[in-house]
């Protein structure tokens, strides 16, 4: 097999045999040189973040019994003790004349900066909603003028549940219609 070019690690896995292939960047990608260690299931459960090993392999050994592709995230020990976020992708790539699964073959792609990204907007997202809940005043979200998310000071202030705000137009919270329109006349003309 040859996958000049590619940026995903290339990996296949003959299922009667026991024999693995990694691409060269399978290993780069982890920080080793090419074929710096055996190719072989095993090793790739060595290196599997022990929190992503039941998850992963039950994904993966599924998928072989089901003959269907899979899709799973995890995370990889890399040469210099860390982590990176992979996404594997594979299917089955050869049966034999029963229509069992012989050989399985797929992909890893390092996921790693979204992976952070997303812990950094989860991170954002905990604290905007601690500042949303937490505040003395009462704080509505809308589209389109309708009401998707209040805090608790503003039902407070109002005397209603969050029920019987979320879902409504925010007209409610107006004293005359003529008032709603200009407010939404001014949101419009800034």
């Amino acid at each position: 097999m040859h996958f000049e070019g590619n940026a995903d690690g290339i990996w296949d896995w003959n299922l009667k045999t026991g024999a693995v292939y990694f691409s060269p960047h399978y290993y780069t990608m982890l920080g080793y040189q090419p074929n710096e260690f055996l190719p072989s299931y095993e090793k790739w459960k060595e290196f599997l973040h022990p929190d992503d090993l039941v998850k992963s392999e039950t994904t993966i050994l599924s998928a072989i019994e089901m003959l269907n592709s899979f899709s799973v995230e995890f995370r990889l020990r890399k040469k210099d003790g860390s982590y990176c976020w992979i996404l594997s992708r594979g299917k089955v790539a050869e049966k034999d004349s029963d229509g069992k699964a012989l050989r399985i073959s797929g992909s890893h792609s390092d996921i790693n900066e979204r992976k952070l990204a997303e812990e950094v907007l989860k991170k954002n997202e905990n604290k905007l909603n601690s500042i949303f809940k937490a505040a003395p005043v009462g704080i509505g979200m809308t589209s389109n003028r309708v009401l998707l998310e209040v805090n608790d000071t503003m039902c407070k202030m109002l005397g209603y549940n969050r029920d019987e705000l979320i879902g409504n137009n925010a007209l409610m919270l107006y004293p005359t219609v003529e008032e709603f329109e200009l407010v939404g006349r001014e949101n419009i003309n800034k």
